[in-house]
């Protein structure tokens, strides 16, 4: 089943959901809490992470413009001492 929402301001709660291949253009989640979620293959593309804060994740092979982010944090701890 598909649920469309456009032009809306309410709050969406989803609880033990399987939302793989949703979409989501232009919208806001500025505020939004995402607890155990799997974004396995996830791509985001001009997204605004000002503030953004990422605990005990799993980053294999997770990329930043390109770069895998474990060779980021070998190069920060490296660089740190």
């Amino acid at each position: 089943m598909a649920v469309k929402l456009a032009n809306t301001t309410d709050q969406i709660e989803a609880r033990d959901a399987r939302l793989s291949g949703s979409r989501f253009v232009d919208v806001d989640l500025s505020g939004m809490s995402a607890i155990d979620v799997n974004l396995t293959g996830a791509s985001f593309e001009n997204v605004n992470m000002t503030g953004v804060r990422i605990k005990d994740a799993n980053l294999a092979d997770m990329e930043i413009e390109g770069v895998r982010v474990k060779d980021l944090f070998a190069a920060w701890k490296q660089v740190r001492g």
